[in-house]
């Protein structure tokens, strides 16, 4: 294959409509397509969409997407959705995550989307954690890769490439390498235990996502994405690492010192296989040429780009992308399908954590309710316990303010349910705190947290403190069946709980 078709086979690009995916396949020859949900299709849509572009390429294409569940779903179709890592943290059973990981897998697979970025094994240990969060399963390293472990084993089940993500760890930093370079001052013999740790228990999985993150430690020079010590001496020379390396979106903030020209060729030269591109044309050209570029000037070995080939060559074989297509039923019929909603709705009532007042639920039958949160939150909630018989009044509150709108207005209540996010409505612990002696008016406070659960850690005057993990649909009418005894929660705290400024 010449060295430009090469090339292209290392990229994997978003695109932002039909004709910008058409000029990627044909003047790029690029290897793989990354879904976004500004592509997102219903299911035979989307079925033929990335069949036509399968028929447009040259060379079988790599179609990715990130579907981790819970607040990093791409696809929101009912069955399809899950409530995320942490909620399977929760519960902390490898067989379901291995059953939720091949459910979400035979869903990809029949639309033609053969990769998942998932599982993230990054070790959430930092309350202040602004990227990952409920993407993590917990803090423990251990339930961690064993968690982690069985999610990428069900996935493969369900025909998908699993792509492990963000080594060596983004587990630990206040910073989003979306918007900034992040810095990991931990020490080597801290990093083993904690955040090496379950991707040392990975070595074996077919693939893998370089994190955006300088860690001193490891080389004082350049991030993990950049860093030949972390990506061929720690991973392929130490660790034995010998699947396929994909790096973050390279179009990252964090990845904003390098030019595009820089990124590319850099990345490989350190062990990367394949460069993910995420977004615009101009980008994902200038990248493609300053790796052939480098190669001109003898900084990249031809020889490093041949090997990246190859291994993604062996991973599309792999996937059978260059077998003829088989028969089977259609998108349609199996995304979404009837076995998928039951084991996702199961999945995000059980994981559901009573963190204090299990002694008040479930709510009295035909108890009066008002439900505060942000708008479609809410009301959401609101329509489901209505739905089970407990006349219920959504009110909406809005960013910053202390009570909600229509507080004052809607009346006597025999309980409040109060929807809470991290930073909305209210920025701080403070405000939080003071918002709940407010709401303490009434007979019953329930405090649900709606994604990480450190805030609870302010709140402990409330009745009741629930863990969701979730804010996704299938977490709310899950939070509706517990509510009302419908169904029981058996989650336990996969983090510990540290306050959250």
């Amino acid at each position: 294959m010449p060295l430009e078709e090469q090339v292209g086979q290392l990229l994997c690009c978003g695109w932002q409509d039909e004709g910008h995916a058409h000029r990627l396949i044909d003047e790029l020859r690029l290897g793989g397509l990354i879904l976004f949900a500004r592509n997102v299709r219903p299911a035979a849509e989307m079925a033929a969409v990335l069949a036509r572009f399968q028929a447009r390429a040259a060379t079988p294409l790599l179609v990715g997407v990130d579907q981790e569940g819970g607040v990093v779903a791409r696809f929101e179709t009912p069955g399809l959705v899950f409530p995320g890592n942490m909620a399977l943290g929760a519960l902390g059973d490898p067989m379901l995550c291995a059953a939720v990981g091949e459910a979400i897998g035979r869903q990809l697979a029949a639309m033609g989307v053969n990769i998942n970025f998932a599982p993230v094994l990054d070790v959430n240990n930092n309350p202040a954690n602004p990227v990952i969060g409920v993407r993590s399963f917990g803090d423990d390293p251990q339930t961690v890769a064993a968690l982690g472990m069985a999610m990428q084993r069900g996935l493969r089940a369900g025909g998908v490439l699993p792509v492990v993500k963000h080594f060596p760890g983004h587990g630990d930093t206040a910073v989003d390498s979306h918007h900034a370079l992040p810095v990991q001052p931990a020490d080597r013999r801290r990093l083993e235990r904690v955040e090496l740790l379950p991707f040392r228990a990975a070595a074996g999985v077919p693939a893998l996502m370089t994190a955006h993150i300088r860690f001193p430690a490891l080389d004082p020079n350049w991030p993990a994405t950049l860093s030949p010590r972390i990506l061929t001496g720690l991973l392929r020379q130490e660790i034995g690492f010998r699947g396929l390396v994909f790096t973050d979106c390279l179009e990252m903030a964090g990845m904003a010192n390098w030019s595009p020209e820089e990124r590319g060729w850099r990345a490989l030269a350190a062990g990367a296989d394949v460069l993910l591109v995420s977004h615009t044309w101009e980008t994902q050209r200038r990248i493609a040429a300053g790796v052939r570029a480098a190669v001109a000037r003898g900084d990249l070995p031809e020889e490093r780009v041949a090997d990246a080939a190859r291994r993604v060559a062996d991973a599309k074989r792999a996937l059978g992308l260059f077998d003829p297509p088989s028969e089977g039923a259609g998108a349609a019929a199996i995304v979404g399908a009837d076995e998928f909603r039951r084991l996702e709705a199961e999945v995000a009532a059980r994981s559901i954590t009573v963190v204090g007042g299990a002694a008040r639920l479930p709510l009295a039958p035909g108890a009066r309710i008002l439900c505060c949160g942000p708008a479609l939150l809410a009301s959401s909630l609101a329509r489901s316990l209505a739905a089970a018989g407990w006349p219920t009044t959504a009110l909406e509150w809005q960013r910053g303010e202390l009570l909600p709108e229509g507080w004052r207005a809607a009346g006597p209540a025999d309980a409040v349910i109060w929807l809470a996010l991290p930073r909305e409505p209210l920025p701080d612990a403070p405000a939080r705190r003071a918002t709940l002696r407010r709401l303490r008016e009434h007979p019953l406070v329930i405090v649900a947290a709606m994604r990480e659960p450190y805030l609870l850690a302010d709140l402990t005057e409330a009745d009741v403190r629930l863990a969701v993990y979730s804010p996704r649909e299938p977490s709310l009418q899950g939070l509706a069946a517990v509510l009302v005894g419908q169904m029981r929660p058996e989650g336990r705290l996969p983090v510990t709980l540290s306050t959250i400024h």
